[in-house]
């Protein structure tokens, strides 16, 4: 039914079709998240991911809930989260690469960019305010930060978003 009634809105001729259809989108989306956040963290296995990979995708993915609901105020490192799941770093950060093909730290990286791409585009939080709820101590380090690694500033991501 909530299928039919987006096409609906598409076929029609009404001038705000395009914000209804984006507001549908919207809300399937966070739908999509809540069912994920609540799900049990069958989706490694299905990748074939060992049990420690999948505890170690799973930690990650409460760490960054923890940062985006101000629980965490410091972005865990590799130490930090070998610590929590009782292995040596050295043998988890072989293991996920070996297992997943990114390391540990570009788990945490892209995550930080998924996070802030979303905090960017869901929110009309500034772009300071992003940097400090995503743990940068300065908002100058954030945008460094986000420029090296997509190749454009906060600021010109939301612009392109509004295009």
């Amino acid at each position: 039914q909530r299928l039919q009634t987006l096409l609906n809105e598409f076929r029609s001729h009404s001038t705000f079709k395009y914000q209804m259809i984006s507001n549908f989108i919207i809300a399937f989306l966070y739908k999509v998240k809540e069912v994920l956040q609540n799900a049990d963290p069958i989706e490694g296995r299905s990748f074939g991911y060992s049990p420690l990979v999948i505890r170690f995708r799973k930690l990650l993915d409460d760490h960054f809930r923890d940062i985006a609901n101000g629980r965490a105020n410091q972005l865990y490192k590799l130490n930090q989260i070998a610590e929590e799941l009782f292995v040596h770093p050295n043998y988890l950060g072989s293991l996920v690469k070996k297992e997943t093909g990114k390391t540990v730290t570009q788990w945490i990286r892209d995550r930080m960019i998924a996070e802030a791409q979303s905090l960017l585009q869901n929110t009309s939080l500034s772009i300071a305010e992003i940097g400090y709820q995503l743990t940068f101590k300065e908002p100058t380090n954030f945008t460094k930060y986000f420029k090296k690694q997509t190749g454009l500033t906060p600021r010109a991501y939301r612009e392109s978003l509004n295009l």
